[in-house]
């Protein structure tokens, strides 16, 4: 039979809901912040009752995972059914039709219960909370898909979701009728909870009838308890395409005995609903037309980049002339990993850069993280193409002192914004006499004298177990390498190792410190590398230090600290760690086999 269908997608019908609140408001409701909540129709109906209490907008979109990702491919082009079930109620008909309009044909029957639904709670910081009432679409059974629709199809596409409870069944049924007439099978698995819970099912069923797997990285390592790189390698040689999303850093896609990296596209994300759905869209699409896997791909990243800057999954307003030409433009001048979107640096600015004036294309961003909000809003732009996030380590003016910064926000906000690496500058005295102010320091190791500061992330109320995490090599060794490289070739006055002993701050050391300091063989003394340096390797973050030198410290005969002196130094330190910054940026690379993007494995208890 003649495949006129580009792809055939079988999924969880859901309307969304979409509303925006604050974390406050989002406490009433009684729901774990980022996580996905299957609740029963009593409680839907209690949430909902909150919100019209609460007086909150509520915006509706169809979506669904499998629906989501039908509805890229149409925007494209492609033509596609999806086959799901509705309620007989207003949001059925309501489902149906806008799905229709934008070219999904549906193949979607209605049912006594309701039209399940997913609320979706969106907190400034773009994190989404939902609230999921399945209605309806848990009684598809296997007289609602049409063994035609399957034969006619070049792709059946499936996911995770419906592969336990009452609806597996059902999908196994179309499984088998998609390989009798030679459609190839692709399943997003969409959750690791449902890995969790079906593990040795799910390991079984893509071994043996799954043809295109998705997974994102938390995914990836539930099913193969690997990461990345070594997670997609380890998936079965049946698979034609397999694929793990790494957010923000890109993806890997293994494809013909090759690993490809697909680099992610700039955005500003406003809800990132939707984004691993729209991926799969422009991959999907490209390889039913028969493009090469590079530029499937980035048809994928630049469909999600443009639906996560809007609220909810919405294609309507997007043009796909506009993405295609976009895509084309980008294989005729193909992006090397050295200045692709692939890489995002953020910096964390010491005193003296406070005013990030060095970006391009500069927008300012404000963050909220589960540790609470960073020290600044981020500053995002580019430096010489390559995107940057800058938070201000004390506040703008500083207005912070050293205690009080709130350290681990900072590092959860760029995480958060999809920062690949981190630079942190700092303001240093200096022990050693040849360590001169106005010198820099490509440090390599510290020394704690901290007291007061929350050292982990793994606290017990946030994130759960103990972490203990190796730091025997704090920096990262190939950024250090860049910023030594680079600061040679821009001849800056600079040593290419330091240890920093941290104080707590914020008086300065008396001499008696000092000179136990210099007894430890340290070179440089600050008050703020710690934890910042810790937190950046739980979070899986390669991180380096640029120390500018703005004093001799009390050790000194004849050297007084004072705030004015330092200040002074600053000012023209300031100049040269500009200058390092934009030239060392678009020379880092991104590299997912750095072994501090497994850091956290075997540190967790």
């Amino acid at each position: 039979m003649e495949k006129t269908i580009d792809v055939m997608g079988i999924g969880n019908a859901l309307m969304d809901l979409l509303v925006e609140v604050d974390d406050n408001t989002l406490l009433d409701f009684d729901l774990n912040k980022g996580e996905m909540h299957l609740v029963d129709h009593p409680t839907a109906e209690k949430l909902l009752a909150t919100l019209l209490e609460k007086n909150l907008k509520l915006e509706i979109v169809p979506g669904g995972s499998v629906a989501n990702t039908l509805k890229g491919i149409a925007l494209f082009g492609g033509h596609v059914v999806l086959c799901g079930k509705v309620g007989n109620d207003q949001h059925g008909e309501m489902y149906v039709q806008e799905m229709e309009k934008i070219g999904v044909r549906s193949n979607v029957n209605g049912h006594s219960a309701i039209t399940g639904h997913a609320l979706t709670f969106i907190t400034p910081d773009s994190q989404r909370t939902f609230s999921v009432h399945l209605g309806a679409a848990v009684h598809l059974e296997k007289e609602d898909i049409l063994e035609t629709d399957i034969a006619k199809s070049k792709i059946l596409h499936l996911e995770g979701y419906q592969l336990e409870g009452q609806t597996q069944e059902t999908i196994l049924h179309a499984i088998d009728l998609a390989k009798k007439h030679g459609t190839l099978v692709s399943l997003d698995l969409a959750d690791p909870g449902v890995i969790r819970r079906n593990k040795e099912f799910l390991s079984t069923l893509v071994h043996s009838h799954i043809d295109i797997v998705f997974m994102n990285e938390t995914e990836a390592q539930e099913f193969t308890g690997l990461q990345e790189k070594a997670a997609l390698s380890a998936l079965p040689e049946n698979l034609t395409i397999a694929v793990v999303k790494l957010g923000a850093a890109g993806s890997l896609i293994r494809y013909q005995g090759k690993i490809i990296e697909a680099p992610a596209m700039a955005a500003t994300p406003v809800d990132t609903t939707g984004a691993g759905d729209s991926f799969a869209a422009g991959l999907l699409h490209g390889y039913t037309k028969g493009w090469p896997m590079e530029k499937s791909a980035r048809l994928g990243a630049l469909l999600a980049a443009r639906v996560i800057e809007q609220t909810g999954v919405r294609i309507h307003d997007l043009s796909s002339e506009k993405l295609v030409a976009e895509v084309e433009a980008q294989m005729l001048e193909p992006v090397s990993l050295a200045s692709s979107s692939l890489v995002k640096i953020g910096i964390i600015g010491g005193s003296g850069i406070d005013s990030p004036d060095i970006l391009e294309n500069k927008t300012t961003i404000n963050v909220e993280t589960k540790w609470g909000k960073p020290s600044s809003a981020i500053s995002c732009g580019t430096i010489s193409g390559v995107k940057v996030a800058i938070i201000a380590r004390h506040g703008i003016g500083h207005t912070m002192n050293p205690s009080n910064v709130p350290y681990r926000a900072n590092i959860a906000a760029l995480k958060q914004v999809g920062c690949t690496h981190i630079i942190g500058a700092t303001a240093v005295g200096s022990l050693r006499e040849e360590y001169k102010p106005g010198d820099i320091v490509i440090s390599d190791q510290f020394i704690d004298r901290t007291t007061k500061r929350e050292q982990s992330f793994y606290d017990g109320n946030y994130e759960k177990g103990v972490c203990h995490i190796t730091v025997a090599e704090p920096m990262c060794e190939s950024l250090r390498q860049t910023l030594i490289s680079t600061a040679q070739r821009l001849s800056l006055p600079f040593h290419t190792r330091g240890t920093c002993v941290v104080i707590e701050g914020p008086r300065f050391s008396t001499k008696a410190e000092s000179h136990l300091f210099r007894s430890w063989n340290a070179e440089i003394i600050g008050m703020t590398m710690v934890p910042e340096v810790c937190l950046a390797r739980e979070m899986e973050i390669p991180y380096a230090n640029i120390s500018m030198v703005t004093d001799y410290d009390v050790w000194r005969e004849g050297e007084e600290v004072s705030t004015e002196k330092v200040i002074e130094t600053m000012k023209a330190n300031a100049a040269k760690l500009k200058l390092l910054l934009k030239e060392v940026v678009p020379m880092i690379k991104y590299d997912a086999n750095n072994p501090i993007r497994y850091a956290l494995k075997g540190a967790l208890f």
